[in-house]
């Protein structure tokens, strides 16, 4: 167990007797008792066994607790996602997490990313709302990122519509989509029940972080729409360049059928008149000459209706 000071916007180090922060190892269950209540920690218990990163909040008596889904690089630029458990009550926020999880690594990304935040006072409460605020501005970003995904995969498309990866590559934008949604929904349910516990002096700043949540889920939704338009476009591309190579398969069959005709016509064992005649090897020959050129003047006479009428 480590405590923790949240003063000033700040967390600083400080004893248990002084302290309003306090940090656990999910093992230390013993120590943990003596801190939160026994149906808490069977709550939180189950929830770890899900093994699923989420955001929550519940209420119990008028104290809060529930789990915290930490974005990529939160740690110190690390690149793993992990969740943590909370409880809230007037003395105490007690947070919970596992082995993997360093505390002077939290508690040193935590102060930096409380830095630039709104100070309104020292309370428990508040710090829970600026952690779900900073939940909130990492979902920003993701999006920010997304979109320049999405425009990319335009530009690329547009240059070079044949790469097969494509399909995958949206695939894996539109995950991401799906899982920053889960994200904001389940913050956004997080601050209703925030909204009808907290105080006058909170309810204006929560207010503040609810209008962004509102906007962070348009512009998630903009993103899917724009995979989903770029999915399409895509698409179209892929049927025109296979209506292409149709058209040029119908043309040379529509040329090699006549000649087609003509050497089976020809190539049959028979002893009529006209395989017979002198000179008859000239008629073949000039026969698929005259059917070659008139099955070239029919392609370009519908070729060149076909672009007027589009025009």
């Amino acid at each position: 167990m480590k405590s923790y000071k949240f003063i000033d916007n700040k967390v600083v180090s400080s004893n248990v007797e002084d302290s309003n922060l306090l940090i656990f190892n999910l093992h230390e269950q013993d120590k943990i008792k003596e801190f939160v209540p026994k149906f808490v920690i069977d709550q939180i218990i189950i929830k770890d066994k899900d093994k699923h990163y989420h955001n929550s909040l519940e209420i119990f008596h008028t104290n809060y607790y529930g789990e915290l889904a930490f974005p990529l690089h939160f740690l110190d630029n690390e690149s793993t996602e992990f969740s943590g458990y909370f409880y809230v009550n007037q003395k105490y926020i007690v947070f919970m997490f596992d082995t993997s999880v360093n505390d002077d690594k939290f508690i040193n990304t935590l102060n930096r990313t409380l830095k630039n935040q709104l100070y309104l006072d020292d309370s428990n409460l508040y710090l829970l709302v600026l952690i779900f605020n900073l939940f909130i501005n990492d979902i920003n970003k993701q999006i920010s990122v997304i979109n320049k995904k999405v425009t990319n995969l335009e530009n690329s498309i547009i240059l070079n519509s044949n790469e097969r990866q494509y399909n995958y590559k949206m695939l894996a934008v539109r995950r991401s989509l799906d899982k920053l949604r889960v994200n904001v929904n389940e913050i956004e349910d997080a601050f209703q029940i925030l909204s009808f516990k907290a105080d006058d002096k909170f309810n204006e700043y929560i207010t503040l972080i609810q209008q962004k949540i509102q906007r962070a889920s348009s512009n998630i939704q903009v993103s899917f729409d724009n995979i989903t338009q770029l999915k399409q476009m895509y698409q179209s591309l892929l049927d025109f360049s296979l209506n292409n190579s149709l058209n040029i398969l119908t043309v040379i069959s529509f040329v090699f059928l006549p000649l087609t005709f003509i050497v089976g016509w020809y190539g049959m064992n028979l002893e009529l008149p006209a395989f017979v005649a002198p000179h008859n090897m000239w008629i073949p020959i000039i026969l698929s000459i005259i059917s070659i050129i008139v099955s070239i003047y029919i392609v370009r006479k519908y070729t060149i209706l076909s672009s007027k009428k589009g025009k």
